[in-house]
Order: structure tokens, then C-alpha cells, then sequence
């Protein structure tokens, strides 16, 4: 072999190992490029792992929040279609109402056309009843001085003929029944008629009296007039007010007070010295809180204290109808001691006690009693004892 020849082979074989060099190069360097795309691959999918959770994780929360919206849609739909409901229901009613509004203004109209009417009507009643008032003040007057004058004629007629008028009425002999007529919560308007018709009557009654509200024209003489004709006059309180504890039943002292204020008061007025007492509601009251304490105080005070056995219900209404009021009593009396409960409140609330008055008079005589005056003698009738007696 040639050294050319040599010479030339080597230049191939260097030739070839560059070569090979260069391609041992180009694959290590592919390599390390591959590699570090590896190891970026890798590190940008571990980074996308936790992003597709993160992802997965909002995903879910906003699959709940869908769900939440979806049920809240669903309520505020039901609200929806529930408002209109009602909104049609209500658009229904007011019509209704525009029409019945239209109905009331028209009737309105009407009536305010007759409201001229009615007042006159009103006007022309109302001065009728102020006649009407007038009259019966009249009347009442003119029934009080007729009496007066009869019994001023039956006495004048008396005197010609020397007779007792008493005995034309009342037989004086004592049947041994006695009847008294009481007479609660006055003085009043009537009480001056009423004392005229006892007068008449020639019979005595017991008057158990208020003061203080009592504010009636001639007072002082009305109480110095029971008085002078014989009637007995009991205490009945000052005020006869059990609505406050400030009076009858407030307290013992109130209760004290009540009793002694019109006991000073009639004493002197009149000089009488009064020792008959009834309870305000009787002595069994229910308005009574203090117990048997003032049924006690009032023995202490010098009193005696007396109920009733006979009720003529004059108390369970305003003018209850005379018819009623004696039959009450004439069907009530029938011990040999009949103590009447009757009430002198005057002609607005009381007028048919006056009224029936002569009729239970008449009525108990001849039932063959006698009618007296309360006092000291008479056995009390008492529906609560004082303890201490």
C-alpha cells in the first residue's frame, strides 16, 4: 500500500470521528434539551395537577351555588306567582269597594237631603219634652198642694165636728203588728211629698239620711220638718260612698268619720241627736272589706243599727212600676214586725215609690197593722251580729 494511499484512509477516518464528534454533540445536546423539556414537562403538569383541583374545587362551589340559586329562584317564583294572586285579589276588592263607595256617597246624598228634616224633627221634639218637663214640675207642685189642702179640709172638717181624723184612716187600737216604713239615702226633691202623704195618712215612718252630696233646696227645714211631725231620723252615712278608700268602707277611721260628719252635721242643724243607723248596702254588704269591726264601732258610738225584713225592690231599677213595688211589700209583710226597705232619691230615679206609697200605706192597715216610726224599743233586724254584743 501506498503512502497515499494511508495517508488518504486516515484523512477518512478523521474525517469520519469529527463527524461522529459532531453527531455524539448533537445527540448529547438533544439530550439535555430533551431532558430539561422533561423536567419542565413534568414540572408544568405537577403545576396543572394542582390547578385541576383548585379548578375541580370552584367547580364544585359553584355547582352549590347553582344549586342554592335554582331553590332560591324556585321560592322567590312561588312568591312571585303568590303576590300576583293576591295583587288580582286585591285589584277585585277594590273594586268592590269603588262600588259600594259609590253606593254609601249616593245614600249620603239622600240623607243629606232629609238631615234638615231630622233636625227639625229634633228641634220640635225637644221642645216638647222641655213642655213636658214643665208640666210634670207643675203637675207634682199642684199634687202637693192638693194634698196639703185636703189634709187641711179633713182637719178643718174634723174640728167642726169634734172628730179625730186619724181614726177615719187608722184604727189606734194596737193589733200588736206593727209595720215601719223606711225610707234609705234621701234627703231629695220628693221628700217633702212624701212626708205629706204620711201626714195625710196620720202615720210615721223612719228617714235614714245622707248630707254631704245631699244639696237640696231647704234642707235644713226639710230634716227639722221629719223631726217636728215625729218621724224618726237615722244615720246613713255622710256621703253613702263605698267607691274609694277614702270613705264608708276604706278603712274603720273613714268609716268612723262618715258615720260622726253628718251626726254633727244634722245635731246642729237641728239639735237632734240621732241614735238609729243602717249600713250603706245593709249590714251584709259585699262592699264591707273591714269585717264585723264597724258592726262593733257603731254599738260604741251610741248607735243601734237596723236592716230590713221586707224589700220593696224599689232599688233593683230606676221607677220600677208601682204595681210591683206593692205587691212587694203587701206580699212581703206577714210578721207581726215588718221592717220596710224603701229608698227617697227623689222623682227622677224614685217617683213610683212616691206613687205607691198611699197604696202600701192602705194596704198594711188593712193587714191590721199599725205604722210607727223606728226607735230604741224595736228588736233590730240585722242580717250580720256584732261580735261583741
Amino acid at each position: 500500500m501506498s503512502y497515499d494511499n494511508i495517508e488518504e484512509k486516515r484523512a477518512l477516518k478523521k474525517k469520519k470521528v469529527k463527524k461522529l464528534k459532531t453527531g455524539l454533540t448533537i445527540a448529547v445536546i438533544c439530550s439535555v434539551v430533551l431532558l430539561i423539556a422533561c423536567v419542565a414537562s413534568a414540572f408544568a403538569l405537577f403545576n396543572m395537577n394542582d390547578k385541576i383541583e383548585e379548578l375541580s374545587t370552584k367547580v364544585s362551589s359553584a355547582q352549590n351555588e347553582m344549586e342554592e340559586l335554582r331553590s332560591t329562584s324556585d321560592e322567590l317564583t312561588l312568591q312571585y306567582n303568590s303576590l300576583i294572586a293576591e295583587k288580582e285579589q286585591l285589584s277585585k276588592d277594590r273594586d268592590y269597594l269603588a262600588e259600594e263607595n259609590l253606593k254609601l256617597n249616593q245614600d249620603l246624598l239622600e240623607l243629606q237631603g232629609k238631615a234638615q228634616s231630622i233636625e227639625d224633627l229634633e228641634s220640635q221634639i225637644q221642645e216638647k219634652n222641655n213642655r213636658i218637663s214643665e208640666l210634670e214640675s207643675k203637675i207634682k207642685s199642684l199634687n202637693g198642694t192638693i194634698s196639703r189642702l185636703e189634709t187641711q179640709i179633713k182637719n178643718l172638717k174634723a174640728q167642726i165636728s169634734g172628730t179625730d181624723p186619724s181614726t177615719e184612716i187608722q184604727n189606734p187600737e194596737d193589733t200588736g203588728k206593727y209595720a215601719y216604713l223606711t225610707f234609705d239615702d234621701g234627703i231629695s226633691d220628693a221628700t217633702n211629698d212624701i212626708l205629706d202623704i204620711l201626714k195625710e195618712y196620720n202615720v210615721k215612718a223612719t228617714f235614714f239620711v245622707n248630707f254631704a252630696y245631699k244639696k237640696v233646696s231647704g234642707y235644713k227645714e226639710i230634716y227639722q220638718r221629719i223631726i217636728d211631725e215625729g218621724h224618726a231620723l237615722g244615720n246613713h252615712t255622710n256621703t253613702h260612698d263605698y267607691d274609694d278608700s277614702n270613705t264608708v268602707y276604706g278603712s274603720i277611721e273613714s268609716f268612723e268619720k262618715e258615720v260622726m260628719d253628718i251626726h254633727n252635721s244634722i245635731k246642729e242643724l237641728t239639735g237632734y241627736e240621732m241614735t238609729l243607723f243602717r249600713f250603706p248596702g245593709g249590714s251584709n254588704t259585699t262592699y264591707n272589706k273591714l269585717g264585723t269591726a264597724p258592726h262593733t264601732l257603731i254599738h260604741e258610738l251610741g248607735y243601734e243599727y237596723y236592716d230590713w225584713n221586707v224589700d220593696s225592690g224599689d232599688a233593683k231599677a230606676h221607677n220600677v212600676p208601682k204595681e210591683t213595688l206593692v205587691k212587694n211589700v203587701l206580699n212581703g209583710a206577714t210578721s207581726n214586725s215588718a221592717i220596710i226597705l224603701m229608698h227617697d232619691l227623689g222623682y227622677r230615679y224614685k217617683r213610683t215609690t212616691v206613687e205607691a206609697l198611699p197604696e202600701i200605706i192602705e194596704g198594711l192597715i188593712e193587714k191590721g197593722y199599725t205604722l210607727k216610726a223606728l226607735d230604741e224599743s224595736v228588736t233590730p233586724r240585722q242580717f250580720t251580729k256584732d261580735p261583741e254584743q
